[in-house]
């Protein structure tokens, strides 16, 4: 919210009753910053709308809100040393991705299987059947996992700070980078 919301509402704080900060604990002055709080009431919202007893098919967009938080938090928590580690990076991912994704069923049966905010989901386009070969119904959503953002992600913001060293006059790094990773999604 800081960065979305002017400094001053960043700087505010609330006042809490004398009664609710002795149980809190809180010393003087009895204040909480009003960034937190609505932080704090957002939070609470989504865990709740998350959590209300409705079919998945209906939260799938919290779901990726929550997602999408957990990815942002990542990338501005995690950072890059050098080439060399994002490179080692996307090329694990990659060899990963050929194993576990495209050769197995694993990565699929987990992300079909635990329903918890750690993809995004799209809606599949309708099909003619809902019904698998073998009997079973097939998974209503198209499942992008969070690594597959995260971590090219992360290379793309190496790249920018790339860009802020060696200020390139042609072409940014952070430019090509976020051509090549819009693509390869």
């Amino acid at each position: 919210l800081r960065n979305v919301l002017p400094e001053s509402f960043a700087e505010a704080e609330v006042t809490v009753p004398r009664v609710l900060a002795e149980k809190m604990e809180l010393e003087e002055p009895r204040t909480l910053p009003v960034d937190g709080l609505v932080t704090l009431v957002l939070g609470l919202l989504c865990t709740a709308a998350y959590w209300a007893p409705v079919a998945m098919t209906q939260k799938f967009l919290i779901s990726n809100v929550i997602a999408w938080a957990l990815a942002m938090t990542s990338l501005g928590a995690i950072s890059l040393g050098s080439f060399q580690t994002g490179a080692i990076l996307l090329t694990g991912l990659f060899f990963y991705d050929i194993f576990w994704v495209f050769g197995t069923d694993v990565m699929m049966t987990v992300a079909t299987k635990v329903e918890a905010p750690i993809k995004f989901l799209y809606t599949a386009p309708p099909s003619s059947s809902p019904v698998a070969e073998d009997g079973s119904v097939k998974y209503p959503f198209s499942v992008l996992g969070l690594g597959d953002v995260v971590i090219p992600g992360l290379f793309v913001r190496f790249m920018s700070k790339v860009d802020e060293v060696l200020k390139p006059t042609v072409v940014s790094y952070f430019s090509v980078a976020t051509v090549a990773y819009a693509v390869g999604l």
